[in-house]
């Protein structure tokens, strides 16, 4: 039994958003499930739930034959954070319906499916006309910070050779890669039809949801004819795209109705969104099938019915009676429908909570999409962030944005912070260091994107601060209370960073250079005792390849060019055809250096103390200090690399004088004289490729800091961190 408070919450529903590729239904919520769990359980448990499965939330969520949204209800996870309730162990809530967090699954990953199949373009294509258009004359110079164009030249460089290797290794895998992952990126932010059909599903489910919570609360959870209608609250949960899918709608929630029914047309061109007036099948089913329910018996006798009539129903229900007027739907004849979705709920979202989110990625990537929005783009209206908002609003969502540093997807939310309309929407008076926040708790870079949903101190710490509304807890003075996503002991783990390090300026290039030694120590060594054979040319060839190609018809393509041929000086530029490119391992190596120097750009603000007073007013950055710790990094491996190198040449130089008469050219060489040079070659490759990799931070260092920046972030004005 849960115990009852002089004011009990209301129904709080959970929405659960995904980001890019393929997605079943409930997949990424049944994790959130077992995090929200975990954190309700008393006492705690040893180990974090993981004992549910997609389908379990399924079958509480489907409606329909199947089909529809509904959500899931399990006892043990009451919304009133003191109750004491059942062991959570997947049971259904019934005798505590309405008192447990309700989980919505938002799945919209068919329609990029579907998009893809017709609209999307190659990655090659897509990612030179975004270069492209981040330049005169489609963006002013200078416009975007400066990590942009080299992020995306690095991902240009890496991803079309990596693509060009599964497409020959495997056709289902690249499709998965470089379609259902990477392509649903360019899908969302070139082909506006996506984004306004995604906005429409978001705003349908949501109604459905809320309209459904009516009649559930009118057929089983009214406890007297007395009792009034107390809407739910929502708390949106968004990772990756889908974050950004959650923000275009929760912000096109706010629009003028006659911008969402297109009968206005903003002038900026961003509104309204095509495709957000096209209905699917299923809204018209959906939607007779809750008025079915609306208009059926309670099964409490005691009592009246849940709408008696239209006019009653509106008068329960103000908001539904404002919308459709107060005429009684005729249910066997054409349905009173809404061309665009009524909104029931806008008005309900408490919290927006954004995990990984490339939200401003896309304000700075692909800008013309949100000119409404007021960005500080020379040809933008300041006006443009003010007449398509409906003025009658004056709801506020508190926006949370949390990131790990290395996640390449998400980070802070400088450009879109800056967005005039972006503070018409959502709330503001909570320190922006306290909501905006990226911490270092995850070390290898890349996985950390995917790793929100196992972290059960993240998620401890969205239920009590953002959910339960319990920001302070005892810092490190006595009397001193911080946010808890500022908090030290979560926004930096012990030895994180230095691991982070260690993976971008040593592990990943030994990765590399271990697979291409063993593959020229295969081609060398088989070579050499065994005479020539088709492997060994292979292997020989593949380890080359994987570090420098060569452009076969680049050359013959620029020398059509008239101003190509003038502007050839060197004998060699004009007869060699074949110029060479960087390879698949150079550019991942080039790559994770060069992520290091960019994160340098976007941690611009200067690292604050943990301390309350000043966090309401400026921004708390992680340190980077990369120079002095590259430079660690680099002289420790360097070094091991010579003295493993003198060792393995030491010991071959020695073995190689007895081995001269007696080595037999049919049996080979021993094992261990073989292992010798394998290490050897290895060791060799290695030293190579830090060399490699201390140039290209030099280089990254020099053209990518701004002048006076140096490797610590540089105080900024106060104006620039509120």
């Amino acid at each position: 039994m849960s115990n009852e408070s002089e004011t009990p919450h209301p129904r709080h529903y959970i929405i659960v958003v995904h980001g890019i590729g393929e997605q079943r239904h409930n997949e990424t919520t049944v994790e959130v499930v077992n995090r929200f769990a975990t954190a309700r359980a008393k006492p705690t448990p040893e180990f974090p739930y993981a004992a549910l499965l997609p389908g379990t939330l399924s079958s509480l969520s489907m409606r329909r034959k199947g089909g529809g949204q509904g959500w899931s209800e399990f006892e043990g996870i009451p919304v009133e954070p003191r109750s004491v309730s059942a062991a959570f162990d997947g049971t259904r809530a019934t005798i505590t319906a309405g008192k447990n967090f309700r989980f919505v699954d938002m799945r919209w990953a068919d329609i990029l499916q579907e998009h893809h199949r017709v609209f999307s373009s190659s990655t090659k294509q897509w990612t030179g006309s975004l270069l492209a258009r981040l330049q005169p004359p489609f963006t002013p110079p200078k416009w975007s910070t400066p990590w942009v164009l080299p992020l995306l030249w690095e991902i240009k460089q890496t991803l079309l050779p990596i693509q060009g290797l599964l497409k020959r290794y495997s056709d289902e895998i690249e499709k998965t890669v470089f379609q259902d992952v990477i392509g649903d990126i360019h899908l969302y932010g070139d082909y506006a039809r996506t984004r306004g059909q995604a906005v429409r599903r978001f705003h349908t489910v949501m109604d459905e949801i809320h309209l459904r919570d009516y009649v559930q609360w009118c057929r089983f959870e009214r406890t007297s004819a007395a009792e009034d209608y107390v809407p739910p609250l929502y708390t949106i949960i968004a990772h990756s795209l889908g974050s950004v899918l959650s923000y275009d709608a929760l912000v096109y929630a706010f629009a003028k109705e006659s911008i969402r029914d297109g009968t206005d047309r903003h002038e900026s061109g961003c509104l309204p969104f095509p495709g957000y007036t096209e209905r699917e099948d299923s809204d018209q089913d959906a939607w007779l099938g809750l008025l079915a329910e609306l208009m059926r018996d309670p099964r409490r006798s005691d009592l009246p019915r849940a709408a008696k009539n239209w006019a009653d129903f509106s008068q329960c229900y103000s908001q539904f009676g404002q919308c459709h007027g107060a005429n009684m739907p005729n249910m066997n004849g054409s349905p009173i429908y809404q061309e665009i979705p009524l909104l029931l709920w806008r008005n309900h979202v408490k919290n927006f909570i954004t995990l990984g989110s490339p939200i401003d990625k896309f304000h700075t990537l692909w800008h013309h999409n949100y000119r409404h929005m007021g960005l500080s783009h020379h040809s933008f209206s300041p006006a443009w962030s003010d007449n398509w908002l409906d003025d009658s609003l004056r709801h506020r969502i508190t926006h949370y944005n949390l990131c790990d540093e290395q996640d390449p997807v998400g980070h802070h939310l400088d450009t879109t912070l800056e967005c005039p309309s972006y503070s018409k929407v959502f709330n503001t008076s909570i320190p922006v260091a306290c909501r905006d926040v990226v911490f270092r708790r995850y070390s290898v870079p890349g996985m950390a994107h995917v790793q929100y949903w196992k972290d059960q101190a993240l998620f401890d710490r969205v239920i009590s601060e953002v959910i339960d509304e319990s920001p302070a807890f005892p810092g490190d003075h006595d009397e001193t209370h911080v946010g808890q996503f500022i908090s030290k002991d979560f926004i930096e783990v012990a030895g994180v960073y230095d691991m982070a390090l260690i993976w971008a300026y040593a592990r990943i290039p030994l990765i590399a250079s271990v697979i291409t030694g063993l593959l020229l120590s295969y081609g060398w060594i088989g070579w050499w005792y065994w005479g020539f054979s088709p492997s060994s040319a292979f292997a020989l060839l593949t380890g080359i390849l994987l570090w420098t190609c060569p452009r076969p018809f680049d050359a013959y393509r620029r020398e059509a060019k008239t101003e190509y041929i003038a502007g050839q000086n060197g004998l060699m530029r004009r007869v060699l055809p074949w110029q060479p490119r960087r390879g698949i391992f150079a550019n991942v190596v080039a790559g994770s250096v060069a992520w290091r120097r960019i994160l340098i750009l976007l941690n611009a603000h200067p690292h604050q103390a943990f301390d309350a007073n000043d966090a309401k007013n400026r921004n708390v950055r992680l340190s980077l200090k990369t120079a002095g710790n590259f430079n660690r990094v680099f002289r420790r491996r360097i070094l091991g690399g010579i003295v493993v190198l003198l060792l393995a040449s030491a010991w071959i130089w020695g073995g190689g004088r007895h081995l001269s008469a007696s080595v037999d050219n049919v049996a080979g060489p021993p094992v261990w004289y073989v292992a010798t040079l394998v290490l050897l070659t290895v060791t060799m490759v290695y030293l190579c490729c830090m060399t490699y990799v201390g140039y290209i931070f030099k280089k990254m260092k020099k053209t990518m800091a701004p002048a006076g920046m140096s490797d610590s972030p540089s105080t900024l004005p106060a104006s620039q961190v509120t």
